[in-house]
C-alpha cells in the first residue's frame, strides 16, 4: 500500500489535470465522507458535495485548471502537511491567482478522508468579486 505522502503526491498529481481531472481525483481519492475544508471559504462532506464545490468554483470565480507547486510535504503518521503555491487558471489558460497554501490531509486506508487548506481568504473574495 502506498504512504500517505504517496497518496498525497498522486491525488495533486491528478488534480492537476483541469476541471475533469479534478473532479475525477476527489471521486477517486476521497472516501465516501471526507471533509474537505477551505478554511474560511467552504466545507464540504462527501465526494459529491466536493465536486459540487469544484464546479462552483469553476462557475463562480472561474476556476477552470488548478495547477499544484509542491514547495514542501511531510508526514506525521497518516497526517500529511503540505506547502504548496496553487495557481489557479480560467479557461483561456490566464493565470488567475497563484495563493500560499499550507494544508492538512489525513489518510486512511489509501484514501483522504480529511483535507484542511489555510490560506488568504482574500485572494478567494477577489476572484469572486471579479466574476
Amino acid at each position: 500500500m502506498a504512504t500517505p505522502v504517496e497518496v498525497v503526491e498522486a491525488f495533486f498529481a491528478d488534480f492537476n489535470q483541469g476541471t475533469e481531472g479534478m473532479y475525477d481525483a476527489i471521486r477517486a481519492y476521497f472516501t465516501p465522507q471526507a471533509v474537505w475544508d477551505n478554511v474560511g471559504l467552504a466545507t464540504t462532506t462527501g465526494v459529491e458535495e466536493a465536486v459540487a464545490l469544484v464546479s462552483q468554483f469553476h462557475e463562480e470565480m472561474k476556476i477552470a485548471s488548478v495547477v499544484v507547486e509542491m514547495l514542501a510535504i511531510a508526514a506525521d503518521g497518516n497526517k500529511v502537511f503540505t506547502e504548496r503555491i496553487d495557481r489557479l487558471y480560467d479557461d483561456a489558460g490566464a493565470e488567475l491567482s497563484a495563493p500560499l497554501v499550507v494544508g492538512v490531509l489525513v489518510i486512511e486506508e489509501g484514501k483522504i478522508s480529511e483535507w484542511r487548506d489555510y490560506f488568504d481568504p482574500r485572494a478567494a473574495a477577489e476572484l469572486t468579486e471579479g466574476a
